[in-house]
């Protein structure tokens, strides 16, 4: 009953609110493991009356997607953010030195 009370804009507007809601916030303080992530992808895209998938619809606007945000995309960029305040507040030489290597495999998983 609710998607006739919702436009096609509207339901988008609501669909990318929610999702970006649920992970910004943990994927802004720490890094979220792969398979949350996919956990809450698959979540979005478990509907069995979908036409297209979601991979398609993550898709920029320009090349026929929604341009719906990756959730590893986003925690990507939180990470890197994190990365550069930690390196750019401090002046500490243990960051300079040792510091660079310890946290990009940390937060990349390497």
């Amino acid at each position: 009953m609710m998607n006739k009370c919702l436009s096609f804009a509207g339901r988008l507007q609501l669909i990318k609110s929610v999702i970006t809601s649920i992970s910004n916030f943990p994927c802004s303080v720490f890094r979220l493991p792969s398979r949350c992530l996919d956990t809450i992808e698959s979540l979005c895209s478990d509907s069995h009356k979908a036409k297209v998938s979601w991979e398609d619809l993550c898709f920029p606007k320009e090349e026929g997607g929604l341009g719906l945000r990756r959730l590893r995309d986003s925690s990507r960029v939180f990470a890197l953010s994190l990365i550069w305040l930690l390196f750019s507040l401090s002046g500490s030489l243990w960051l300079l030195g040792r510091g660079i290597i310890y946290f990009v495999m940390v937060l990349f998983g390497m």
